[in-house]
C-alpha cells in the first residue's frame, strides 16, 4: 500500500469506496478499477486482495478531513495521478475502529 511502509500514516482510517466498474486485470491477482473522486474517475491497477466484489468496493484509508470531503490514499496509483485523491464524505464508507 502507497505510503503505509512506516508510521507516516499510522493514524489514518480505513474505509471503502464503491466502484464505478471492477475488471480483471491482465495478471492473476490484480484488478483494474474506476472510482469517482471529486475532480472526475480515475482508474487504477489495485491488488485484488483490497477489493471486495460482492459489495463492488476497494478498501482505501482517509488520510485527511476538510468540512465535505476526505483525502483518500489509495492502493496504487492512478493511471493518471498519483496514490491520493479528494472524496465525498458521502461516498467513503469508513470503518469501525
Amino acid at each position: 500500500m502507497n505510503g503505509l511502509n512506516g508510521n507516516i500514516f499510522e493514524k489514518a482510517r480505513q474505509a471503502r469506496i464503491k466502484c464505478a466498474a471492477i475488471s480483471n486485470g491482465q495478471f492473476s491477482g490484480e484488478v483494474v478499477v474506476t472510482i469517482d473522486a471529486i475532480d472526475g474517475p480515475l482508474t487504477g491497477i489495485f491488488p485484488s486482495s483490497y477489493i471486495d466484489k460482492t459489495s463492488g468496493t476497494v478498501t482505501v484509508f482517509v488520510v485527511a478531513e476538510q468540512s465535505d470531503r476526505y483525502l483518500i490514499d489509495l492502493p496504487s496509483q492512478t493511471l493518471t495521478s498519483g496514490s491520493k485523491a479528494w472524496f465525498p464524505k458521502a461516498d467513503v464508507l469508513l470503518q469501525p475502529v
